[in-house]
């Protein structure tokens, strides 16, 4: 109340206090070891989203405040770099292919390949990682099932029915990964594999393409 006191935006103020309002009948009786255990209530579905926040606070302070650490802040928002990087090959894939000739997150019976280019007959996988080593088997594992899984096949055109598949086929896979000594700023000419792609020997139809991100110079 004393903080809604020295508001001078009356608009802010009346927001503030209807919300405070809605929490009139809410008990701050809340004993902090029961958030480490709690189990959502199948009626109060909506309290689980607020629970995962106080579990996110509590686990930056420990569970008691008076412990916490003096030296830590609260950072105001994290960022997956991990999916920003997704979309930004995304928008690259776009801006080369038709919006509607790139499948983002297929839907298949393995998983959920990054992109799928029916028109390649190719499956990519976009990793925000240095690869300091030829391959990563883990990846290599994954784009594999990726490429045999039935529903990727038919969504790309390689089989009409996988009860017959198409034995002798195997879509290429592509990982795209970041490297600023890259000279690829786009993905413009993904059909010229030898030129732009980097074989992983020990793979049969595994390219890697490395992409140069965008800098700012300060």
């Amino acid at each position: 109340y004393l903080i809604l006191r020295k508001l001078t935006n009356t608009k802010l103020f009346n927001r503030l206090l209807i919300l405070l309002q809605t929490f009139s009948q809410v008990s701050d009786d809340v004993c902090i070891y029961e958030i480490k255990f709690y189990k959502p209530n199948s009626f109060f579905r909506e309290y689980s989203y607020a629970i995962l926040l106080a579990r996110r606070i509590l686990k930056n302070f420990d569970y008691d405040i008076s412990l916490a650490r003096k030296d830590r802040g609260i950072k105001p928002f994290v960022i997956d770099m991990a999916l920003l990087f997704e979309f930004y090959v995304l928008g690259l894939l776009s801006e080369r292919y038709k919006i509607e000739s790139v499948v983002y997150q297929f839907n298949a019976g393995y998983g959920y390949p990054d992109y799928l280019i029916p028109d390649l007959q190719a499956v990519l996988d976009a990793k925000y990682k240095s690869y300091q080593t030829d391959y990563n088997i883990d990846d290599i594992r994954q784009i594999s099932g990726y490429m045999r899984d039935c529903r990727i096949l038919k969504k790309i055109g390689a089989i009409g029915d996988c009860e017959i598949p198409m034995l002798n086929f195997i879509p290429r896979g592509i990982i795209i990964y970041p490297d600023q000594e890259s000279d690829v700023y786009d993905l413009e000419n993904l059909e010229d594999v030898n030129e732009y792609m980097q074989p992983i020997e020990k793979f049969y139809k595994f390219y890697k393409l490395p992409i140069k991100l965008p800098e700012r110079r300060v």
